[in-house]
């Protein structure tokens, strides 16, 4: 677990309850100016501290460093964080998706969920469902003193075939799964556009996304997620999206993609009302 000291006036106060009405909103977020954090500015998102928001890198400059999301109370606006403390560069794209309450939780660590690198997440919409494709991003708190919990591990997902239960661990299985750390999963629907993909070729930093639901025609238009799975292989790096064309998973820092590395992808559907693309100085619709 890292602490990491926010200054007092970027203090949060995160609730982990949601409101049953939210709208669940897929946007880009390109980053203006290179600090430790980029701001996400979106009428959806602005002033709700108990959002559930998952966030994949996607094209633009590479961010090889862990994130994490975190509401900035004073500013009403929820950023994302290099947990490392690094500069995430100028141009750097995210990903962003909100989620309604009906489709994710918070799941926070504790003695009774934690077994070394791993925590068993225990919630009604994954139980028993070795099919899902759960979607998670780190939630960063802070305490009264600023310091935040957070962590700098690459994360993956398993699910647990003995227990019929998911669980969120560290690549690195010698890093210890921290306590009070929270996790935003999302629980896409059975019904919705999800793969399971598997990396059937070595020595290259990427695997391409081949399938029909990721089409290159609409490939600007489309939100696509992604986080780490096991299958029986570890990939400790940052993954990211990229494409040119067709969509693919890299690893962001340039290391080569381990042969049969799992990753779970969601595709969020395209709207009537178009693919919402923000900055952080400006939100605007675009048509599809």
């Amino acid at each position: 677990m890292m602490k990491k000291t926010i200054p007092v006036l970027l203090l949060a106060m995160v609730v982990c309850g949601s409101a049953a009405s939210r709208t669940r909103v897929a946007f880009r977020h390109q980053v203006t100016f290179s600090s430790t954090r980029t701001t996400l500015d979106h009428p959806l998102l602005n002033g709700d501290p108990a959002a559930i928001i998952v966030v994949t890198q996607t094209v633009g400059p590479a961010n090889p460093h862990p994130v994490d999301v975190f509401y900035n109370s004073t500013q009403r606006r929820w950023q994302i964080w290099n947990s490392d403390l690094a500069n995430i560069p100028l141009g750097t794209v995210f990903q962003v998706l909100v989620v309604e309450a009906q489709s994710a939780f918070v799941h926070i660590t504790s003695p009774t969920n934690i077994l070394a690198h791993l925590t068993l997440l225990d919630h009604p919409s994954l139980n028993g469902r070795a099919g899902a494709r759960p979607i998670i991003t780190v939630r960063a708190t802070a305490d009264s003193m600023g310091i935040a919990t957070t962590t700098e591990e690459y994360l993956g997902t398993w699910y647990d075939s003995f227990t019929s239960r998911w669980t969120v661990f560290n690549q690195d299985t010698a890093a210890l799964m921290p306590e009070d750390l929270r996790i935003n999963v999302f629980v896409p629907g059975e019904d919705e556009d999800t793969i399971l993909h598997l990396n059937d070729s070595g020595g290259t930093n990427l695997t391409v996304l081949d399938y029909h639901v990721l089409r290159p025609a609409i490939a600007n238009k489309q939100s696509v997620l992604v986080s780490q799975h096991w299958e029986g292989v570890y990939n400790d790096h940052p993954i990211g999206l990229d494409r040119a064309g067709s969509w693919w998973i890299y690893n962001v820092d340039s290391a080569n993609l381990p042969l049969n590395a799992t990753f779970n992808v969601y595709v969020a559907p395209i709207l009537a009302d178009g693919f919402e693309s923000g900055t952080t100085g400006a939100w605007s619709p675009v048509s599809p």
